[in-house]
């Protein structure tokens, strides 16, 4: 598999860059049409992939597949809206978020960079990164955090768990569990804690809706409504 990959057409919006940086250097870089396909990647992207156990990522996320199916259902209109205002204004749009690991606290920084209203670069650098202390001994048990249904609940962002409460009416608590990073428990499903919701949502929910959504005792809250409802 070649480190990087560029479709033939995309490489003209790269005229003018200087590929090495570009293609071998440091930050996770990938490229995408206005619908969002994937048209470009560079060799971090690949050994990242690599370095984190996704080469069978890899193998799904060649040119032409789209990068929406990575997001997920919760994330999905954050990054839709960002990237389009980003083709739609020709405005660099910046994001810090988590990104940890098994055994390592990590954030990055996120550029999508517009190329004309042809496409757009988005480029992943490390921000910073601390070594996370864990106890040795056996794997936690997830018997915490199953719900009624057997489910455990991951935040698709700062991959923490919900603590299932005994008091239905509590604000569930969360966990960060770093074996559950490395290889979630069986049926386990994603949506977003309250702090990773409010801070990518707050700006496309009424105050009311933010609060209906935070207020809900049982659950964490799910992908955000539409603002019109």
């Amino acid at each position: 598999m070649s480190e990087t990959q560029c479709d033939p057409t995309f490489e003209q919006l790269l005229v003018g860059f200087y590929r090495q940086p570009l293609d071998q250097g440091d930050d996770v870089i990938y490229g995408v049409w206005p619908d969002l396909t994937l048209a470009y990647s560079n060799a971090r992207w690949t050994r990242f992939a690599l370095e984190n156990d996704g080469a069978d990522v890899l193998r799904r996320w060649t040119l032409g597949v789209s990068v929406r199916s990575a997001f997920g259902p919760d994330l999905d209109p954050f990054y839709v809206r960002a990237f389009g205002e980003v083709l739609s204004t020709g405005t660099i749009w910046q994001h810090t978020y988590a990104c940890p690991s098994p055994r390592q606290t990590r954030w990055f920084n996120m550029r999508a960079l517009p190329l004309g209203r042809k496409g757009l670069l988005v480029c992943h650098s490390l921000v910073s990164a601390g070594e996370i202390a864990e106890p040795r001994g056996r794997r936690p048990s997830a018997t915490p955090y199953r719900d009624t249904n057997g489910l455990v609940t991951q935040c698709a962002h700062c991959r923490r768990v919900q603590v299932v409460a005994a008091d239905r009416a509590a604000q569930p608590s969360w966990h960060y569990v770093p074996a559950f990073i490395e290889r979630p428990p069986p049926r386990t499903t994603h949506g977003l804690c309250p702090i990773c919701f409010v801070y990518h949502f707050k700006d496309t929910l009424t105050p009311d809706q933010l609060r209906a959504a935070l207020e809900a005792p049982s659950s964490s809250p799910a992908r955000p409504p539409n603002r019109a409802s």
